[in-house]
């Protein structure tokens, strides 16, 4: 699972890196859906780590919030 959100964490800048360089922001729900895997894998391995930390949970949540701004993205592009 952490090698599965390095992974991810490593498209995520690799994309707002090619955003930032071509100024060109057609990646933007593709960069927003990679940050959204991120975050919820970070958010699980909380979870799984048996801490009873809020962190966790709100990590989720975020990333929920992310998906739907992202899906929004692609609608609207």
């Amino acid at each position: 699972m952490k090698k599965l959100r390095i992974i991810f964490l490593i498209v995520t800048i690799a994309l707002a890196g090619m955003t930032i360089i071509n100024k060109n922001f057609n990646f933007t729900p593709y960069t927003a859906s990679a940050a959204g895997v991120t975050i919820l894998l970070t958010g699980i391995i909380e979870i799984q780590q048996d801490k009873k930390a809020f962190s966790g949970y709100l990590l989720v949540l975020l990333s929920v919030f992310i998906f739907f701004a992202s899906i929004l993205e692609f609608l609207l592009n």
